[in-house]
């Protein structure tokens, strides 16, 4: 008795006419089926390859968004009132918001940069009165740069994977002011 009943159900045609090619006739055609398989390894691979290069364009963008972006709130936040550096930190305050930071920014980073476009609009450039009292005191400036510069950081942990989390900028914030 056949314990394999799936050995009778063999195609004899098929079987007959792939043992009656040559050896070199199988061979090539094992080679034929060996490249058709290779090729779309070959082209799986290369589009996977392509989206990772497109991600990490993006992540060096928004790295390089976020850096300029940190370093403008700062200056915003720490240039005398009246000077020429500071007016022309607003104006590119405003160019990153509305232009690359809007494109690569995620929604931490918009959040906190709606924030602080609400202390830029009160109480930098004055364009009305601020609805709170304690939106213009002395800190304020401080605490948005510290909080785009955290919402970024935090955006950069999050996409790159990196374990950043043991920085902590209010430890550091706190250890300077001891």
């Amino acid at each position: 008795m056949n314990r394999f009943r799936f050995a009778k159900k063999t195609d004899p045609l098929l079987n007959k006419t792939f043992m009656a090619l040559p050896l070199d006739k199988k061979l090539q055609l094992g080679g034929f089926l060996v490249s058709i398989v290779m090729g779309g390894f070959a082209i799986y691979q290369y589009g996977d390859t392509k989206k990772e290069e497109f991600k990490k364009v993006f992540y060096e963008e928004r790295f390089r968004t976020y850096s300029e972006l940190s370093e403008n709130v700062a200056k915003l936040a720490t240039l005398p009132p009246q000077s020429k550096e500071r007016a022309a930190a607003v104006q590119r305050y405003w160019q990153l918001v509305f232009g690359k930071a809007h494109l690569v920014g995620d929604a931490e980073v918009q959040d906190a940069l709606l924030e602080t476009s609400k202390w830029v609009v009160f109480c930098i450039e004055k364009k009305a009165p601020p609805p709170e009292k304690h939106l213009c005191i002395d800190a304020a400036g401080n605490a948005h740069a510290m909080g785009v510069s955290s919402a970024a950081r935090n955006s950069i942990i999050r996409t790159w994977h990196i374990p950043l989390d043991n920085l902590n900028s209010s430890d550091l914030y706190l250890k300077m002011h001891e």
